[in-house]
């Protein structure tokens, strides 16, 4: 029985609607955000997938020059703050191949939360060409799942790490705001404004790679920080670090992934909840 104190049914509908279209919104900014943070070079790239309103094509570690082949370790920190929520913190270690097949291989740890693993690798569809294919391993049944795929074009040329820094200055709403020094650090600053949302990054001047992020829009700021970033030699040591297979060689792998396995890799790969 409905009581004369209750809100009214549709101011409590009205709200509901209000909370989803926050979210929704939300949702959007954060997935074009990842969007320009892979396009400027951070090792995040599973968390562009699935769509965003950002039309740079995003440059990965494989479109990168790299002779002799090596192995790439890099860790973040990314940290997802909504006003009156609390903060989203996550640490992410990447290991990735620069030689062919190029693989990688992430460890997620949710601050307060699980860790989890997860990596990709290239696929073939007979009918459709060239895929990359993601996958997540379950330590208590020491399996590897694959939990979905995405399409490839092709990469085009091979490209130095300054090379892609150029290219990022020519996309639309992106700029060279000056330079400074970050952590001891000479880096430059790149101002990226698309609707709705901006992100102020800092690139070091010798190496070019990404320093320092933040993602800025009305109801969400998204913070991410390298900690380390290392190029190892393609070891067989190193390169079993960038695969789910290299890294557990008893592992047994599963094609299909239920719905279960496919949830926990959207909680590992997305910052804005969304499923593979």
């Amino acid at each position: 029985m409905l009581l004369l104190s209750d809100p009214e049914p549709e101011a409590l509908i009205q709200e509901a609607r209000r909370r989803q279209r926050q979210r929704s919104r939300r949702r959007t900014v954060v997935v074009a955000i990842a969007s320009m943070l892979v396009l400027l070079g951070f090792g995040i790239n599973q968390l562009a997938r699935g769509g965003s309103s950002v039309r740079a094509t995003p440059l990965t570690p494989a479109a990168v020059v790299a002779d002799p082949p090596t192995v790439t370790y890099e860790k973040i920190v990314v940290q997802k703050i909504v006003p009156n929520l609390p903060i989203e913190k996550r640490t992410i270690e990447t290991w990735s191949s620069s030689n062919d097949p190029v693989t990688e291989r992430q460890v997620v740890t949710l601050a307060g939360g699980p860790r989890f693993e997860i990596g990709s690798g290239p696929g073939q569809d007979k009918v459709l060409g060239k895929e990359e294919v993601n996958y997540l391993y379950e330590g208590s049944t020491n399996t590897i799942y694959r939990t979905g795929y995405y399409l490839v074009g092709h990469l085009g040329p091979t490209m130095t790490r300054k090379a892609i820094f150029r290219r990022v200055l020519t996309e639309p709403g992106v700029r060279l705001a000056g330079s400074r020094l970050y952590r001891g650090h000479p880096v430059y600053v790149v101002d990226a404004k698309h609707s709705g949302f901006r992100v102020i990054t800092f690139v070091d001047k010798r190496t070019y790679e990404p320093m320092f992020s933040e993602g800025i829009s009305t109801d969400l700021l998204t913070i991410v920080r390298t900690l380390a970033f290392k190029t190892l030699p393609a070891t067989q040591a190193n390169l079993a670090l960038t695969s789910l297979a290299g890294a557990h060689p008893g592992a047994r792998t599963v094609l299909q992934a239920s719905p279960r396995i496919k949830d926990l890799y959207g909680q590992a790969a997305f910052l804005s909840g969304q499923h593979a």
